[in-house]
């Protein structure tokens, strides 16, 4: 991990401490997992407070991880149409895993829906990932971010 991530990281954690409910690096980014209820702050924090200065919201998109980690997704043959679910219960890539442990669980999550922003501060250049779970997933709503 690069020091800067690692500065980042600790800088995060200490100031967002009780709003947030996980932290990692993955894929050389720092991800933050946000409370539904403090999203909004720790939003404003990131954009407005000296250490962080993230300013431009790259992304937004929203997740449904009722079946993540499970479904099979046909990547490699995908074409300007999109990707296919069209795939075997158990492809080549995972066929492996099953025939080294056949008790392979099913990664749970505590909520189905999440909405992952991908921010940038242009003054440090760095990035960082916000993934805030909506708290039920009958009405799943989060907080809007649209005047931050």
């Amino acid at each position: 991990m690069s020091e800067s991530i690692q500065t980042l990281k600790q800088l995060a954690e200490s100031r967002f401490t009780d709003a947030l409910s996980a932290v990692q690096v993955d894929l050389g980014e720092l991800s933050l997992v946000v409370k539904a209820e403090r999203l909004r702050e720790v939003c404003a924090a990131l954009r407005d407070e000296d250490d962080f200065q993230f300013d431009t919201l790259i992304d937004v998109c929203g997740v449904d991880y009722l079946g993540y980690g499970v479904d099979e997704w046909e990547t490699r043959e995908a074409t300007g149409e999109g990707f296919s679910r069209g795939v075997a219960a158990v492809t080549a890539g995972r066929l492996h895993v099953l025939e080294k442990d056949l008790s392979v669980e099913t990664p749970v999550h505590d909520n189905r829906f999440a909405a992952v922003y991908h921010l940038l501060s242009t003054t440090r250049n760095q990035r960082i990932r916000l993934r805030c779970y909506a708290p039920d997933d009958d009405l799943p709503v989060i907080p809007s971010v649209l005047s931050i």
